[in-house]
């Protein structure tokens, strides 16, 4: 989810405004349920005001750490 909410801000600036509308609702979603995890784990829900922006390196990086691609 995190992962998620921080490539979806990171490509903000590359999306068109039509894009961004739909964007908007599927990242709402994903911190909804980032938050509702954390929550469920008893660490703090939001312990961000706003989640920072990943590059498409840093995203890769991550989901590689996890085992989720090669």
């Amino acid at each position: 989810e995190e992962v998620t909410i921080g490539a979806y801000v990171g490509q903000g600036m590359n999306l068109t405004r039509q894009a961004v509308a739909g964007a908007a609702r599927i990242v709402s979603v994903e911190a909804r349920q980032a938050a509702w995890i954390r929550d469920l784990a008893g660490e703090v829900p939001a312990p961000r005001p706003a989640d920072p922006a990943r590059t498409p390196k840093q995203v890769h990086g991550a989901l590689r750490a996890w085992g989720l691609i090669e």
